[in-house]
């Protein structure tokens, strides 16, 4: 069980939405299986520049697609975190794993 929490799920990039400053930030997402969606500047230096903590009633939906690219919503008691993947089916995969790791946690 201990090995499952470490578990990367999925990686890659996608463009986020800052929380206190509202500008578009390109990171490196990487997905783990405790339900951690942590967030870097990128891929090789793994200096984190954000958390969020997924849990079983996180709700994630994707909306309609812009101009720049397809926005997944993730939303939790603590925060909203938007994630703009740019194509459908890229949007498509990060939904299903994201909804995958929910399932399986506690609330």
């Amino acid at each position: 069980m201990a090995e499952a929490c470490f578990q990367i799920i999925k990686t890659g990039w996608a463009v986020k939405l800052g929380q206190r400053v509202k500008s578009w930030k390109r990171r490196w997402f990487v997905l783990l299986g405790n339900g951690h969606l942590r967030y870097f500047v990128d891929k090789s230096t793994y200096i984190e520049q954000g958390c969020m903590i997924l849990t079983k009633n996180t709700c994630i939906t994707v909306s309609c697609a812009t101009s720049s690219g397809v926005p997944i919503n993730i939303v939790n008691k603590k925060r909203t975190l938007i994630m703009t993947c740019e194509t459908h089916a890229e949007a498509e995969d990060w939904y299903n794993k994201l909804k995958d790791v929910c399932d399986t946690l506690e609330k």
